[in-house]
């Protein structure tokens, strides 16, 4: 208003790289999970103004249980057409986690019970069933989760101590992937 003027220099800083950082490849096992991150990979999340995720549309970090493998990816872009990209490729071990020992004493301290051992990818063992070498049915049991040791064989039949000797087992096992195995063996029977 009273005519003077001011003048200043102002350097205006051009912002860095718009980038998005998802890490290394990663391999897991079935049924373990793993954080699919989105905003936590973006540099400067607070100018993108859209977010793209693939295989599936997510907007915030999620934690998920994948059944198979796959390539996550993300891409984003700000006001002034800056994008970004990452991909991670998540590989699922489906290697089943089952152990099904070939020895037990039901005189044993430890070891005492024949049972099925399983990982967090067995969703529960449909059938268990343990026979001697006539055929014989001498134990069952149905629909029971991996390591329960109620389920398991004590070495009896018909309420009799049985003589050392081989039996064979057949177990169905369900996945949590909605697979089904039939496992098959012996198992022999020691006593001391």
């Amino acid at each position: 208003a009273a005519g003077c003027e001011l003048e200043a220099a102002v350097f205006i800083q051009e912002p860095g790289p718009l980038s998005v950082t998802l890490g290394a490849d990663t391999t897991l096992h079935l049924g373990e999970p793993i954080l699919l991150p989105v905003l936590g990979a973006i540099n400067d999340p607070l100018r993108v103004t859209q977010i793209t995720t693939q295989p599936f549309p997510l907007t915030a970090d999620t934690l998920i249980y994948p059944m198979r493998s796959f390539i996550y990816s993300v891409s984003v872009s700000d006001s002034n057409n800056c994008t970004a990209s990452d991909n991670m490729r998540i590989l699922v071990d489906r290697k089943r986690l089952v152990y099904i020992p070939n020895v037990f004493n039901p005189d044993a301290t430890n070891n005492a019970v024949f049972q099925i051992f399983g990982g967090i990818d067995v969703r529960k063992v449909r059938s268990f069933r343990i026979y001697d070498r006539w055929g014989e049915l001498v134990h069952q049991a149905e629909g029971f989760t991996p390591d329960d040791i109620s389920a398991g064989w004590d070495g009896t039949v018909k309420g009799e101590k049985a003589v050392p000797a081989v039996f064979t087992y057949f177990a169905e096992i369900e996945f949590i992937d909605g697979e089904t195995e039939l496992y098959t063996g012996d198992v022999t029977l020691v006593r001391n």
